[in-house]
C-alpha cells in the first residue's frame, strides 16, 4: 500500500510536470524513490525556445564540425516550479531528482562524445561512445540539474559530436 507521501506526490508530480504518470516506489539503502515517467518536447527546428512551459525541452543544434549536440533545457516556468516543490516540502530535495533519458536511435548507429552523464547508469566523462543501433539511457548529473535549476538560463549540453555512422 503506498504511502501518504506517495499519495502526495502522485497529485503534486503532475501539476508541475504537464503529463506526468506515476510508474512505481521503490526502496534503496532505506530510501523510498518515486518513479515518475515526464513527456519531454523535441525541438526540430533548433531555435531553443520551448514549445511548452510545462515541460523538458530536448534539442539537438548543429555545432562547428558538422555534426550535433544534444542538449536538456527546462523552462523557466518548469524550473521555478521544480524549485517551488522543492522548497516546500520535507521530503524531497533536489538531489533527490533524477532526470534520465532513453534514447531510440530506431536502430541507426549513432556516435558521440558524451561530456559528463551517466550512460545505462555508468559514469562517462569526456569519453567517445557507439549506440550500434541500441537503445541506451543517459542520466543527467546532479551538477547538470543543478545549473538547470539555478539562476541562470542554461541549457545542459548532454552530449557532444552526435553523428550517424555510416
Amino acid at each position: 500500500m503506498p504511502s501518504d507521501d506517495i499519495f502526495k506526490l502522485q497529485k503534486q508530480i503532475p501539476y508541475v510536470f504537464k503529463g506526468a504518470e506515476y510508474i512505481q516506489c521503490n526502496k534503496y539503502q532505506l530510501k523510498s524513490y518515486a518513479l515518475f515517467k515526464l513527456p519531454a518536447n523535441i525541438d526540430n527546428v533548433q531555435d531553443g525556445k520551448a514549445v511548452d512551459e510545462q515541460v523538458i525541452n530536448l534539442a539537438y543544434f548543429p555545432n562547428e564540425t558538422g555534426a550535433r549536440d544534444l542538449t536538456v533545457y527546462i523552462p523557466p516556468k518548469l524550473k521555478n516550479s521544480i524549485n517551488e516543490l522543492v522548497k516546500s516540502n520535507v521530503y524531497i530535495s533536489s538531489s533527490d531528482i533524477l532526470i534520465s533519458l532513453i534514447i531510440d536511435s530506431e536502430g541507426k548507429s549513432l556516435s558521440f562524445t558524451v561530456i559528463g552523464a551517466y550512460i545505462d547508469k555508468k559514469p562517462v566523462q569526456l569519453e567517445k561512445y557507439d549506440s550500434n543501433g541500441d537503445k541506451f539511457m543517459i542520466t543527467i548529473p546532479s551538477y547538470g540539474l543543478e545549473k538547470m535549476l539555478g539562476q541562470s538560463d542554461e541549457a545542459f549540453i548532454v552530449l557532444v559530436n552526435v553523428k550517424q555512422k555510416k
